[in-house]
């Protein structure tokens, strides 16, 4: 798999390693060529432990599925930023879509 994606609550759950270490070993484990670190929402989804599989599900080897929300949502913004972020990211067959 090209990517795996966590929250930057993974970094404040684990403030004994650095964001580099944090990646290196979650890449090995989970035999990905990045982790990614979206930003937390604060307020709409995620639930209590900020999980990004709770807006963001992986299809495929080519496909990013993102929540949806309306505008007066107080997360609105950041979420829409991170769909634009994994919108700009190439697939794993380096193609971006």
């Amino acid at each position: 798999m090209k990517y795996g994606f966590t929250s930057t609550r993974m970094l404040e759950q684990n403030p004994e390693y650095s964001e580099e270490e944090l990646a290196g070993m979650l890449e090995d484990y989970f035999n990905t060529e990045e982790l990614i670190f979206l930003e937390e929402l604060e307020n709409t989804g995620g639930g209590i432990w900020g999980h990004v599989d709770m807006y963001v599900k992986i299809i495929d080897f080519e496909t990013i599925m993102v929540s949806e929300y309306p505008e007066y949502v107080p997360d609105y913004e950041l979420i829409e930023s991170i769909a634009d972020y994994l919108g700009s990211l190439t697939n794993h067959f380096g193609e971006i879509r």
